[in-house]
């Protein structure tokens, strides 16, 4: 998949009350309906054997994140409907094109144009006030409270969100579903844990009768400090980031994957989606949703590991 694409140039977007207001707006339509809807140019890293097995576990231990306290992987079920912000419109239109088409790669229904976006994707000039205030201002769309609000990571994540600067942050609200996709209101007005059910055939493997599911995902991209980058590389990383919720803080130096895109700078040529990341989004996707985090995070494994034999 090797898409030519032009280098993005520095994002004029006015004065930053009307990049809030932008912003707002469609923090507030994703509140309104919040579920409608290849290589790196580096030096070549070969892994074989028990060595790759061991790099592999580590990598997908490193990286994967589950929801709040319900141990398990959220990933989006049933349709995605991408939105960007903040871009001029050829350039929005690539980094949509380019998140519908590794989404369908996934088995993902992608909303038609005009949908109501449930993945939002913000480019500032001014990310650090954007992520803050929309903290400040928007906690509910943000999962702040829990509940009917959705499940996130948690508060020290959000903090965490809002309070480091970075080229790329991303926020993941889930719901918890059952296991055919549809999502229970007040999932955690017990407090109590979700049942759990045998897994067909018995065994030692323990499935639950719920899933996490996204509802939302918001993304803000910081103009400035991606300047120079290709939008195919933004677009690739930004995919990476909003179908799989992903540790911001993980050391991914030593694997091969996008996620390295920006730690050393802005690459000058295009990277685009490894094959271990590809692999590993398979693995999220190919894997039974109602499985503990422990399950779908092997299931990941030997997807990269098969991806890279």
């Amino acid at each position: 998949m090797n898409i030519d694409m032009p280098i993005v140039a520095k994002v004029g977007m006015g004065d930053r009350p009307m990049k809030l207001r932008h912003a707002f707006a469609a923090i507030a339509c994703l509140m309104l309906s919040p579920a409608a809807a290849m290589a790196q140019d580096e030096e070549e890293v070969v892994i074989t054997g028990t060595r790759l097995r061991d790099a592999v576990r580590d990598f997908v231990g490193a990286v994967t994140v589950e929801t709040g306290g319900d141990d398990q992987v959220a990933r989006w079920d049933g349709r995605v409907c991408p939105g960007v912000v903040g871009m001029a419109q050829t350039q929005a239109q690539a980094v949509v094109d380019r998140i519908a088409l590794h989404a369908l790669d996934l088995g993902l229904l992608v909303g038609e144009p005009g949908c109501a976006a449930n993945l939002l994707v913000i480019f500032t000039r001014d990310s650090d006030t954007i992520a803050r205030e929309l903290v400040a201002q928007h906690r509910r769309a943000l999962g702040y409270y829990g509940g009917g609000d959705g499940n996130t990571r948690g508060r020290a994540a959000l903090t965490d969100f809002a309070e480091t600067p970075r080229p790329v942050r991303w926020w993941h609200v889930a719901n918890t579903a059952d296991e055919s996709g549809f999502v229970i209101q007040d999932s955690d007005i017990s407090g109590a844990p979700p049942p759990t059910v045998q897994a067909p055939g018995g065994g030692s493997r323990i499935n639950r009768a719920t899933q996490q599911v996204f509802s939302r995902v918001i993304i803000i991209v910081d103009a400035d400090r991606v300047t120079g980058a290709r939008v195919g590389t933004i677009a690739d990383y930004v995919s990476m980031a909003a179908l799989a919720q992903l540790d911001p803080d993980a050391d991914t130096t030593q694997w091969p994957t996008i996620l390295n895109a920006f730690r050393s700078g802005v690459p000058e040529d295009e990277i685009v989606l490894t094959e271990w990341d590809i692999s590993y989004l398979r693995g999220l996707y190919g894997a039974d949703g109602n499985r503990s985090g422990g399950s779908q995070r092997r299931a990941i494994q030997r997807a990269v590991v098969e991806g890279s034999e």
